[in-house]
């Protein structure tokens, strides 16, 4: 059984309590090859249990973070799922294996 909308929703809604200073988040800036970004994302993933979250506002350029973060869970082996929160301020990855 995987994660459901409503559960993505509920982690995404509570993310304004996170603190974001405790993991540096990977930009996505032009100077950092897709595959040094996976990496980054993937080592978050590990970190965070199975889930990332970015606030859109930090990142340059969200589909490339969306593109490097699913090259992270293919990286990993895990069945994932991405998305963008529904009022586009948020991007996350969770692992639903």
């Amino acid at each position: 059984m995987g994660v459901t909308d409503d559960q993505i929703r509920h982690w995404v809604s509570e993310l304004d309590a996170f603190d974001f200073g405790s993991t540096p988040a990977p930009t996505g800036a032009d100077e950092i090859e897709p595959q040094r970004l996976a990496e980054e994302i993937a080592a978050q993933i590990v970190a965070g249990h199975g889930s990332v979250v970015r606030r859109t506002a930090e990142l340059p350029d969200v589909e490339n973070w969306c593109r490097a973060a699913r090259r992270a869970g293919w990286l990993l082996g895990v069945r994932f799922r991405t998305g963008v929160s529904d009022d586009g301020t948020k991007v996350w990855f969770v692992d639903e294996s």
